[in-house]
């Protein structure tokens, strides 16, 4: 009986002290509970749609064509330079592998495309064009050399872009850099 009273009056006292530090640390202000929602839990959301460029932004309220997962630029950056992130594509060797590792982003002549391809559908359908070109200059000897020439790889992959992708300015390299690592002289001998 003795050890059941602790058991039970351990836990209590620790909910009591909980709750009486959160009345103090939030000063006893009533915490604000969000709006119930008039749609069903369960419902999709309904999504944002598209308006022409040159929409007036007073209308609506806010920018016309900064929609549903739109990332403003950040402070400083050009506003017609969108990021689009890292890749990693093997170049494959005989002796070797080398991994071609590069964090991109993309110009536009004008920031009415750049927002427009700011929006997170776009921007990965835009990665996935840039990482399809990459890989198939990897097949080339253009990155099997000892030295990779950017500009001659931005090039090629802004060539492969702009059928698609209009507007393109420059496909920028934010970081480049590969790492050779040796094949298996075992593994590959059997």
């Amino acid at each position: 009986m003795k050890p059941l009273v602790p058991m039970i009056a351990l836990p209590v006292l620790c909910m009591l002290a909980g709750y009486g530090a959160g009345q103090f640390l939030t000063d006893g202000a009533a915490i604000a509970e969000p709006a119930p929602s008039a749609a069903a839990p369960d419902a999709p959301l309904p999504e944002a749609p598209i308006a022409d460029a040159d929409a007036d932004e007073s209308k609506l309220g806010h920018s016309a064509v900064g929609g549903h997962g739109a990332t403003p630029p950040p402070v400083g950056v050009n506003a017609n330079i969108v990021p689009v992130g890292a890749m990693t594509v093997p170049v494959q060797k005989p002796r070797s592998v080398t991994y071609v590792v590069a964090d991109f982003a993309v110009a536009f002549g004008d920031p009415t495309s750049a927002d427009h391809f700011r929006l997170t559908e776009n921007t990965i359908q835009l990665r996935d064009a840039i990482l399809a070109s990459l890989t198939k200059a990897a097949a080339t000897p253009a990155l099997a050399g000892a030295s990779i020439d950017t500009d001659a790889l931005s090039a090629t992959i802004q060539q492969d872009l702009h059928p698609r992708f209009a507007g393109i300015s420059d496909v920028l390299f934010l970081t480049f850099y590969k790492q050779d690592v040796a094949r298996n002289r075992a593994a590959t001998s059997r």
